[in-house]
């Protein structure tokens, strides 16, 4: 029996592993409980002249996706999104770019809709390492002061809706009353 002692081991470690990496709980941030400021973004506009401010999202419940045109999870997140911008008309939903070419967002838009008010380029990469992303699509939820309340890795599935939608309508509750 202590001959194969190793080998048991070995098979239980990987295991281990293979559990963890397919059971994945619901995507919110770790420290999502504790809000944290939005870091500088440097992000460019996609089809308008505007210029990116954050103070413009003062006084407003934001969604910030990360998405790319290559993205397959990004393609499937779409109608989940547009369902969330129906849902929510005062959510500001807002989409950045990350990594992709102009006329293949402008394909990807028109063939999976766009639910985003407005969407902006990360040309350099910058905003995506300012924010810790590791891989797309990525959501943060903003509230009204500012502050990443929530953070979604992943794209929008059924079991993380419900965590988001219970903080987006928290959030809108709370805009609805600051002076």
């Amino acid at each position: 029996m202590t001959r194969f002692a190793p080998i048991v081991s070995f098979l239980s470690v990987i295991a281990v592993l293979v559990v963890l990496l397919l059971v994945r709980p619901v995507s919110q941030d770790q420290d999502s409980s504790e809000a944290y400021a939005l870091p500088s973004l440097p992000l460019t506009p996609y089809a308008s002249k505007q210029v990116w401010h954050q103070d413009s999202l003062q006084g407003k419940v934001t969604l910030l996706n990360f998405f790319a045109s290559w993205c397959m999870p990004c393609a499937a997140e779409m109608p989940g999104l547009a369902s969330l911008a129906k849902k929510y008309p005062s959510l500001h939903l807002t989409g950045v770019v990350w990594n992709d070419d102009p006329k293949a967002i402008a394909a990807f838009l028109k063939d999976h809709g766009n639910p985003f008010r407005s969407v902006w380029i990360d040309p350099t990469g910058d905003a995506t390492i300012a924010l810790g992303i590791r891989g797309i699509p990525e959501s943060f939820l903003i509230d009204a002061s500012g502050k990443v309340r929530f953070r979604l890795k992943g794209p929008l599935m059924p079991e993380s809706r419900v965590a988001l939608e219970t903080m987006i309508a928290q959030l809108l509750e709370e805009a609805s009353h600051a002076p």
